[in-house]
């Protein structure tokens, strides 16, 4: 009953406010468990401030945004809650924290200029990113154990990407024009790095013992290096087009890589050993 009166009366609010197709603002606080808002903004700027809040679970949240400098900022914590957002159109930004156990945080971002920094904190949590901007800039940070994040972002953007903890997993896909950076600190972490299409910057950093990066690259002018600090680390590195860049480094003992380079004018240098 509390969630249909609340459900209720967010649409109500939004169909008062959404009239001029500009100007939109939405606050809203919850607190218990099995809570659901969702929520709808259309055409014009508008601002939403969400916080969920639980000593138990099941919580949920909706929001779909289009229009133009729209921005979100939601804090959830709980266990076993779930965080889906969409934001359509040109220079929006996201803020969200997200604190738990066993939680899921979908985002996409599509239109030019648009922004988002995620924090996710806790065990065995799920992060996907999907940004489709042009001239978009993304970061995530996940702190905890088991955790899995995708980030996928194409057309002149950015993305930082953090782990800290151990058994974490990192798929990233970046194509045209794009700078990413990650790092996981911890041990027996897993990472998957793709980029194609040209002029993309890729760096990857494992900090800990036991841990395994694969990355593949295709296309022209790409920039690739991967740090691997540690001991007994492997690495699958795949690079194939015309004058791309590429810098192994493994430091300590026991390291296992495999590289392929295949195409023309490109220039790989490896570094097996302590770093000076």
């Amino acid at each position: 009953m509390k969630k249909t009166l609340l459900t209720a009366a967010i649409t109500l609010a939004l169909t008062a406010t959404s009239t001029s197709y500009a100007g939109n603002t939405l606050t809203a606080n919850q607190d218990g468990s099995s809570n659901n808002i969702e929520v709808t903004q259309g055409t014009g700027s508008s601002n939403i401030d969400i916080t969920q809040t639980a000593e138990s679970a099941n919580n949920s949240l909706a929001i779909t945004q289009d229009g133009e400098t729209n921005s979100i900022t939601s804090t959830q914590s709980g266990t076993d809650s779930s965080i889906e957002l969409t934001q359509t159109g040109n220079d929006h930004t996201l803020s969200i924290q997200q604190s738990g156990e066993l939680n899921a945080l979908i985002l996409n971002q599509s239109g030019d200029n648009g922004g988002m920094s995620v924090q996710q904190e806790g065990d065995n949590n799920a992060l996907e990113v999907t940004q489709t901007d042009s001239e978009a800039r993304g970061s995530f940070r996940q702190i905890g154990n088991g955790n899995i994040a995708v980030g996928t972002v194409s057309n002149n953007g950015d993305l930082i990407m953090s782990q800290q903890g151990d058994n974490n997993e990192m798929h990233s896909s970046v194509s045209s024009n794009i700078e990413l950076g990650g790092i996981q600190h911890g041990d027996g972490n897993f990472a998957d790095i793709s980029s194609s299409s040209d002029d993309t910057f890729s760096h990857m950093t494992q900090d800990g013992d036991y841990n395994n990066l694969s990355m593949h690259s295709s296309g022209y002018g790409h920039d690739l290096g991967v740090d691997q600090v540690g001991s007994e680390h492997t690495l699958s590195f795949n690079v194939a087009g015309t004058g791309n860049t590429a810098a192994v480094g493994q430091y300590g003992t026991n390291h296992t890589a495999t590289v392929n380079v295949t195409g023309d004018s490109n220039t790989l240098y490896v570094l097996q050993g302590e770093k000076y």
